[in-house]
């Protein structure tokens, strides 16, 4: 028989406390804009790269003919619309490192911040 690792956890067991200085830093107000801020900008990326990518496949699917067109010799349409699907997760991730590295960094420090003053 194998030994388990981990002993059974309680489904009902309640995660623990914060400490005083997170559970601070959690209740300022620009931590709370932090959290809208950053999960609406993922959300609306999110949504971004499925559009294109799930249109990328739909074409694939429905519009075999329209991606087989030749452009030059022997490339086809679908070929310089997959490097675009690629590309533009490429561009999607850096529009978010952008704002994560100046917004999201300031209302960072700010949520620091306002928790060390309290």
């Amino acid at each position: 028989m194998a030994a388990t690792l981990h002993a059974p956890r309680d489904e009902a067991s309640e995660t623990p406390p914060l400490s005083a200085d997170l559970q601070r830093i959690a209740d300022s107000p620009a931590f709370h804009q932090l959290q809208k801020t950053r999960n609406s900008l993922a959300v609306r990326l999110s949504i971004a790269m499925c559009v294109i990518y799930y249109g990328f496949i739909l074409m694939i699917a429905f519009g075999k003919q329209t991606l087989a067109m030749p452009l030059d010799g022997v490339i086809t349409l679908g070929i310089p619309l997959g490097l675009g699907v690629i590309l533009s997760a490429i561009v999607l991730t850096g529009l978010y490192v952008r704002r994560a590295n100046t917004h999201f960094d300031r209302l960072t420090a700010e949520a620091v911040r306002a928790a060390q003053n309290k």
